[in-house]
């Protein structure tokens, strides 16, 4: 038998309890939701509740922005670049697709519950995280800014205003 990776029960535990009742969330229940004994579970792994904020995001980011690309490729390759309809779903359709697709319910509230938190608002923009720099941190709303601006840059080029 398999025994699950802890380190990814804390990710989805976090990201649910977090979305549920906030980025003050105790830190014990995150690791008992995760199914582990040792109360200090979320410390060992992430260092502190900000790093596990961090953790949820980088967790979800890359594939979020795979998709993203995939999705405005395709738009390109058909020429439907230019419809703002169209680029608003390239933006929005995979943040909800690609958690759902792993059993995650919650990470469009989670972003919602976390934008103001600290670790995520007063992040030192253009640090270099696993997957790009960490423009993702700065939300202005559950659609990561990275996202937002590849569209806005695509529309943009088209003379659409975003």
């Amino acid at each position: 038998m398999t025994r699950p990776d802890p380190r990814a029960a804390l990710l989805l535990a976090g990201e649910r309890l977090i979305a549920e009742r906030g980025p003050d969330v105790a830190l014990r229940d995150v690791a008992a939701a995760a199914g582990q004994r040792n109360n200090s579970a979320v410390h060992y792994h992430f260092g502190s509740r900000d790093g596990l904020i961090d953790a949820i995001i980088q967790h979800r980011q890359e594939p979020l922005e795979r998709a993203r690309m995939a999705l405005l490729a395709e738009l390109e390759s058909d020429g439907a670049d230019h419809d703002i309809a169209a680029l608003m779903t390239v933006l929005v359709r995979p943040l909800f697709d690609i958690p759902y697709a792993d059993g995650s319910a919650h990470y469009a509230r989670f972003l919602e519950r976390v934008r103001d938190h600290p670790a995520v608002s007063q992040t030192p923009r253009g640090r270099t995280v696993a997957g790009g720099t960490d423009s993702h941190l700065a939300l202005a709303s559950p659609a990561d800014a990275a996202g937002a601006g590849r569209a806005q840059r695509t529309a943009g080029r088209h003379g659409l205003g975003v």
